[in-house]
């Protein structure tokens, strides 16, 4: 039942964020940022999870026995306790995702184009990777996008390499 409440809430966020990101508004009218955005849809994910997770429990005889034993037995403070908890933890979870999320992405399209080895010692580093990434666009294949990646490492180490031996004089 874990494993499902775990798919579940992934599922149900990535739905969230597909069909309404960019929506959310405060009540002034000023938009969400897409951190406390995916907060909001991790919150959400969470609750329908833990319902699904609890009736599962509660009406038939999957899971581990004691959970749901634990589950026919929670008090209201019990009840609380699981639900601000895991609504807690989720937004924290999502909330963080996606603000990482996207500089960890420019990174790796970076280093997986080439663009950081190319445009070493550039006059203009970011322009230039700008333009190395639009002109070296990302492949659609997940093989041909681990092979540039390796491709990537293996050629910035034997550059990496070749200045330390350089600057030990070898």
């Amino acid at each position: 039942i874990e494993l499902f409440a775990d798919v579940t809430k992934w599922l149900e966020y990535d739905v969230l964020v597909n069909s309404y990101r960019g929506v959310l508004a405060l009540p002034n009218g000023q938009m969400l940022g897409p951190s406390l955005e995916s907060a909001v849809f991790g919150i959400l994910a969470a609750l329908s999870s833990q319902l699904y997770t609890d009736v599962l429990y509660l009406y038939s005889d999957f899971g581990d026995p004691e959970k749901r034993e634990d589950t026919l037995n929670r008090s209201a403070r019990g009840w609380t306790k699981v639900y601000i908890t895991k609504c807690v933890s989720s937004a924290t979870l999502f909330g963080v995702y996606e603000l990482a999320r996207e500089p960890t992405s420019r990174l790796l399209s970076r280093l997986v184009s080439g663009g950081i080895e190319g445009c070493a010692g550039s006059s203009d580093y970011d322009l230039c990777l700008e333009t190395f990434l639009y002109d070296n666009p990302p492949s659609g294949s997940i093989v041909d996008e681990f092979g540039a990646f390796a491709d990537s490492v293996s050629t910035y180490s034997d550059g990496l390499f070749s200045e330390v031996l350089n600057f030990f004089g070898g």
